[in-house]
C-alpha cells in the first residue's frame, strides 16, 4: 500500500467537495492518504493526514536533531 500525496488544491477538493468540510484557509499544503486502490476516499474507512504550516516559533539545529519526523510519519502510515 503506497500513500497518495495530494497538493493543497487537491486536498481542498477532497475535504470540501467530497467530505463536506468547510473550506480551509490558505495554510493547507496537502494531504497524505492511503492509496485509492486499497481504501477509496469516498468510504467511511478512509482517512487522511492534513499537512499545514504554522509559522510559530523557531527550532534550532541542535534541538531539531532530537526529532526524527520522517520515521514518525512512516510508523503512522500503516494505521491510516
Amino acid at each position: 500500500m503506497c500513500p497518495m500525496d495530494l497538493n493543497g488544491p487537491d486536498a481542498q477538493t477532497v475535504l470540501v467537495k467530497l467530505w463536506g468540510n468547510p473550506p480551509r484557509s490558505a495554510d493547507l499544503l496537502g494531504m497524505l492518504m492511503p492509496d485509492g486502490a486499497s481504501v477509496s476516499p469516498l468510504t467511511e474507512k478512509s482517512g487522511a493526514v492534513v499537512v499545514t504550516y504554522e509559522p510559530d516559533g523557531y527550532v534550532s539545529d541542535k534541538d531539531a536533531e532530537k526529532y526524527v519526523v520522517i520515521e514518525g510519519i512512516v510508523r503512522l502510515r500503516p494505521k491510516i
